[in-house]
């Protein structure tokens, strides 16, 4: 049986996400643009890990390098919506 000639290191990542309805804060209750308020962050890839791959000579090839395998790594969002 012939040898993989790449060796791919394993990959867990964390991701996040957090929302808050502005109309069940006890203080934000009587506020008309707090009802059917919300916003939210996502962080996806919290701590930027990134998989790496080794060839047989132990050289990352170019098409492996990690910025062409996850070119986004963390990404943060946040999102804010009013429903009329």
């Amino acid at each position: 049986m012939a040898q993989d000639p790449f060796d791919f290191s394993s990959l867990g990542t964390t991701n996040l996400r957090f929302y808050l309805d502005f109309g069940r804060l006890p203080w934000m209750r009587s506020a008309a643009w707090a009802q059917n308020a919300r916003a939210s962050l996502t962080v996806t890839n919290m701590f930027d890990r990134r998989q790496t791959v080794r060839g047989a000579d132990g050289a990352t090839p170019t098409a492996f390098k990690p910025g062409f395998l996850d070119p986004l790594g963390r990404v943060l969002v946040l999102t804010v919506r009013k429903v009329f």
